[in-house]
């Protein structure tokens, strides 16, 4: 009875490699959360348990979900503030250009086409900010240029311009120190040292109900039957993850052959075609002509080479003379039959006189 229990009663171990790292957290507060309730006195599971506790913020670090980066949303909406300050400025900049014909104010104009023009096709935020910090840059090292500011009265519009770049840049930075403090340590990494914990605690409650079968019961330790309904509890428990994770491999397994089936569709029809096409042209190739076929094509060449020639036709007389290498002398008042010679199946041909060339082979006797 002892043998059949210890073999019957096993709890199933979950590769981790299946598991979503969300799946591994609930997976492993789940268990946690039973072994609390059963609460065991066996040595072997409770120096397991406690090693599997340490690893609680592990735990919350899987179930940590980053989600949307509020940090580029930040950085994006001061960016699009920055861009239309710099083009209130450039505006009233240009206003004053056309109203005050003076010399002194194309430095300003200058600085401001080598610095502030064109910034909204830059794709790259590095980029945009070096140009925007290359103005200020020139404005400081240029008595010239900051004193056309001052002096046109463009002094607001500069500091409105200075304080979006200065916040623009501090949002930056923020969302540079809030990354380097996210955790380096990989999920899997996470996922594999804890159910690796899980199965040493699964050990610990197997060899525990093993040993519970052999001693005698007493208080300071787990009657096999609360530990039968431990281990049966847990199995469950492993049973369902491992149903969701294999319905999951099914399902992306199944979406993948529709996936490669939608394309081989798409590709057979004209493979098929191809390949019609090409048995088309090799049985053509392949078929021996008749006699038929010969007499065909023989009469089919003579036809259309006559008629391409320049015929001359003498309606008064007595027979017809073509002006051609072939001569005909027709009796209207007799019925006559004209044979063709027998030639082998060649090509005809025209030579430059207009001249039908009929082409036999002169090894073949013909009758």
């Amino acid at each position: 009875m002892a043998k059949e229990h210890s073999n019957s009663l096993k709890i199933r171990r979950l590769p981790y490699s299946r598991l979503l790292k969300a799946e591994t957290a609930d997976y492993s507060e789940r268990v946690i959360s039973i072994i609390e309730e059963h609460k065991p006195k066996s040595p072997f599971i409770n120096q397991l348990f406690g090693l599997l506790l340490k690893k609680r913020g592990d735990i919350n670090l899987l179930r940590l979900n980053y989600g949307v980066d509020t940090e580029r949303l930040k950085v994006k909406k001061q960016k699009e503030k920055m861009l239309l300050i710099i083009s209130m400025f450039k505006l009233k900049a240009k206003m004053l250009d056309d109203a005050i014909e003076e010399s002194h104010l194309q430095v300003l104009t200058n600085a401001i086409k080598t610095h502030l023009c064109y910034l909204h096709k830059c794709k790259n935020d590095k980029v945009l900010n070096q140009k925007i910090a290359g103005f200020f840059d020139m404005v400081a090292k240029s008595e010239l240029l900051a004193a056309v500011i001052d002096k046109h009265g463009l002094i607001d519009e500069f500091d409105q311009v200075y304080n979006a770049h200065k916040k623009f840049n501090s949002i930056v930075k923020r969302r540079i120190e809030l990354l380097s403090k996210r955790p380096k340590v990989s999920s899997r990494a996470i996922s594999k040292d804890l159910l690796s914990r899980i199965d040493h605690l699964f050990q610990g409650v197997e060899l525990a109900y093993i040993v519970s079968l052999e001693d005698d019961v007493d208080a300071a330790t787990d009657s096999h039957e609360e530990l039968a309904l431990l281990i049966k509890t847990l199995n469950q428990l492993s049973e369902m993850y491992y149903k969701s994770a294999k319905l999951r491999e099914q399902n992306n397994r199944r979406d993948a052959a529709k996936e490669d089936n939608k394309n081989s569709d798409s590709v057979v029809p004209n493979k098929m075609t191809a390949e019609a096409n090409i048995g088309e042209l090799v049985s053509n190739s392949n078929s021996t002509p008749t006699d038929a076929d010969f007499d065909a094509d023989i009469d089919t060449d003579i036809d259309t080479d006559i008629d391409s020639l320049n015929v001359g036709v003498d309606t008064h007389a007595d027979s017809y003379s073509y002006d051609s290498g072939v001569s005909i002398e027709v009796d209207v008042n007799r019925d006559t039959t004209v044979e063709p010679p027998l030639i082998k199946r060649v090509a005809n041909s025209t030579n430059h006189n207009s001249t039908l060339l009929l082409r036999g082979d002169p090894s073949k006797e013909y009758h």
